[in-house]
């Protein structure tokens, strides 16, 4: 069973992105947490790129705010597939993201997170391998 997913995703300079995320209890929830955090980053004139809900089986460490540039070591890739979807796969490394990369796709993201991957849905600790 997926669970609901806020994604946050901010384009930080060419060909570069960082991403955050917040797990929520269903659709609706996820709904009002992007509404409020829309307003609260973009009135800081921090406006994200993308702020979107979906569906995953993977769950992710808490959010911590103001985490330093050197912990920032967790790469994704990311398709925007649509309202409400993105395909989300955990990657090993910036190399590996660079490589994955599309310039052509707008939809396509390789973006860095301070938040890792801690288990799927069902329970099993999730690795790049179990869910490509």
């Amino acid at each position: 069973m997926l669970k609901s997913l806020l994604l946050i995703l901010f384009s930080t300079g060419p060909g570069e992105a960082s991403v955050a995320f917040a797990e929520a209890e269903n659709l609706d929830d996820c709904e009002a947490k992007r509404d409020v955090v829309t307003q609260i980053l973009t009135s800081a004139g921090q406006a994200p790129t993308y702020v979107l809900c979906g569906k995953t089986e993977l769950s992710f460490s808490p959010y911590i705010h103001g985490t330093p540039p050197d912990a920032l070591i967790h790469y994704y890739r990311i398709r925007i597939a649509g309202e409400n979807r993105f395909d989300l796969i955990p990657l090993g490394s910036k190399s590996e993201c660079d490589r994955l990369a599309s310039p052509e796709d707008a939809q396509l993201w390789c973006a860095v997170s301070g938040q890792r991957v801690l288990s799927k849905q069902d329970g099993s600790h999730a690795s790049p391998e179990d869910i490509r």
